[in-house]
């Protein structure tokens, strides 16, 4: 890793705090007690310096590692412990499939405590932005009541726009969860989903549920 501008900018600081230090001190101090403190100073500030550039360059190196690591490879594997902290930096910068497996993780604890509510909220972000996966993941969550109240109609919602995105599971799921609600409801419900549908993969004329 090529560190060479931070330690420029260090060595420039470095030099400034030297340069333009000043320290009042009380009249009578002779000149070595001064100059002693002077370097000490120095000294102090410099290693402060230098621990926040180790510790900058320390992250650095970890990211890059990280980065190294395909969370998905690491993930089918069962290393849920390599794979969850970059699905979840991915997450951070919005990235629709890291933040859809990042639900997984804490609905199943898998290399994190499980939180379903911390699940619920990284489905619902990349379900929002319409993402099929999450979709259906947070459409499941309110039909079976995993974790969460049952709610047939956030659920068929979900499930729909999943659905129309060509997700191949969120239909056997729309099929049992169809029965229980009204004709006039599902036409609300769809025209709310719609909403989060970004591409609509089906015919008009496809089965709509």
């Amino acid at each position: 890793m090529n560190v060479t501008p931070f330690l420029v900018l260090h060595q420039l600081e470095y030099t400034h705090t030297q340069t333009t230090l000043k320290p009042a001190f009380p009249s009578g101090l002779c000149i070595d007690t001064i100059n002693n403190h002077h370097h000490y100073l120095n000294l102090k500030l410099y290693l402060m310096e230098f621990n926040k550039l180790f510790v900058y360059c320390a992250l650095l190196m970890l990211i890059s590692c990280a980065e190294e690591i395909d969370p998905r490879i690491a993930f089918e594997k069962g290393d849920y412990a390599s794979a969850f902290p970059i699905w979840k930096l991915r997450a951070e910068q919005n990235n629709l499939e890291a933040q859809n497996f990042l639900g997984i993780h804490y609905l199943l604890g898998l290399g994190v405590k499980h939180d379903v509510l911390l699940a619920k909220k990284w489905y619902e972000k990349a379900a929002i932005a319409g993402h099929p996966d999450a979709q259906r993941n947070l459409g499941v969550m309110y039909e079976s009541g995993h974790g969460l109240a049952r709610d047939f109609e956030k659920a068929y919602i979900w499930l729909y726009a999943a659905y129309r995105q060509g997700h191949p599971r969120a239909a056997a799921s729309l099929e049992t969860l169809v029965t229980k609600l009204s004709p006039n409801n599902k036409i609300v419900l769809r025209r709310k989903a719609r909403e989060y549908i970004m591409e609509d993969v089906l015919e008009a004329d496809a089965n709509d549920f």
